[in-house]
């Protein structure tokens, strides 16, 4: 699922660039991927961003990329509750 999402997400971020084009003018590019089976097994929240962060001190590379996952089966467990 992680290679299949990130897959989709450059072809997107590619498709926008044109001959002559600047690169500051791609725009952010977001996928929203709801799924009915549980992923993100390191949390019980229903819905989980990912962006691009600095591993050691966390600040933020880029705002150009953002992969939504929305849970269906943790939604329910929390609507349940």
């Amino acid at each position: 699922m992680e290679r299949r999402t990130l897959y989709y997400w450059a072809k997107m971020y590619a498709l926008q660039m044109q001959e002559g084009m600047g690169y500051k003018e791609l725009a952010k590019t977001i996928t929203i991927n709801i799924l009915d089976f549980n992923f993100v097994r390191e949390t019980r929240n229903y819905h989980s961003v990912f962006r691009l962060f600095e591993k050691d001190e966390g600040f933020e590379l880029s705002d150009a990329l953002e992969i939504h996952f929305m849970e269906l089966p943790k939604l329910l467990v929390k609507w349940r509750e």
